[in-house]
């Protein structure tokens, strides 16, 4: 698997707005979740010169925790629009609809985020209520293109290790998967805030679940993340041991923050046309 990455950080020039082009064309959307079971909502970012007579690729952004789906479209460094459709007009990419989500998938009023298995719970039940009712709200009310090649994620953090859940389950939906900074729990683990059951438990459990259909994976990490630490090239070193093809890097100078969403968001464009 392909990947340029001689510009691990993602350049200036697509971090700004240009001139006559407005990137930031959202729609707050209301959608019904059968799976979680009340009315949720996601914000939808259309391409600057959206036509409905043509159908466009779809990225699902994910937050981290404690977060929700407005979290990441209006961070005071979240440029990951400008990045996309600013590369698009270059033609390094395709123009894409962005769909930013809330992955804490609960009803109970009385559940909150937080670091028990109990609170992190919600998290990873956000892919029935993707595949079960969003993405098909989604694909009913905007011009999409619906194959896995032209359906993909881009998650931070909590989300990033979502998005990786997500890759290697629903492959058979989502041909592009990158994870910023993927928060632990996919396996069983320990770190500062909490003991992880994990979601493959035990981790050699690890598999593409569809694996005539292997996703495009991107994972990358921050040198100076104090958050999540080392734990992105932990899981880049389990989809090695496990011969899961994969683009892995470690952003020099980069935290826990929007700097390495930007960078995972500008080389994924470079890896999804």
């Amino acid at each position: 698997m392909g990947n340029d990455l001689s510009n691990l950080l993602c350049p200036e020039a697509y971090l700004k707005e240009r001139p006559g082009i407005n990137h930031r064309n959202i729609e707050k959307i209301t959608y019904a979740s059968k799976s979680v079971g009340t009315d949720r909502e996601a914000n939808v970012v259309l391409p600057y010169d959206y036509d409905p007579e043509k159908k466009y690729p779809v990225m699902y952004v994910l937050h981290g925790i404690f977060g929700n789906e407005d979290t990441m479209l209006y961070a005071e460094d979240s440029k990951v629009p400008e990045i996309v459709g600013n590369m698009a007009i270059e033609r390094i990419t395709s123009q894409k609809i962005l769909v930013y989500v809330n992955v804490y998938a609960t009803a109970d009023k009385d559940m909150a985020p937080g670091f028990s298995p109990e609170a992190i719970a919600p998290y990873d039940f956000f892919i029935n209520d993707l595949v079960n009712d969003l993405i098909p709200y989604i694909e009913e009310h905007f011009s999409c293109l619906t194959d896995r090649e032209n359906r993909g994620l881009l998650g931070f953090s909590m989300g990033g290790k979502e998005s990786l859940y997500i890759a290697l389950e629903r492959s058979d939906l989502f041909g592009y998967v990158a994870a910023a900074a993927p928060a632990p729990g996919l396996v069983p683990c320990a770190d500062w805030a909490m003991e992880h059951p994990g979601m493959y438990n035990p981790a050699d459990t690890i598999r593409i679940a569809h694996a005539d259909m292997p996703p495009h994976i991107l994972i990358c990490g921050g040198e100076k993340d104090s958050v999540v630490g080392k734990f992105p090239e932990s899981y880049h070193n389990i989809l090695a041991g496990k011969g899961i093809e994969h683009v892995w890097y470690e952003a020099p100078g980069a935290e826990h923050n929007e700097g390495i969403v930007q960078s995972a968001a500008f080389n994924f464009m470079k890896m999804w046309k």
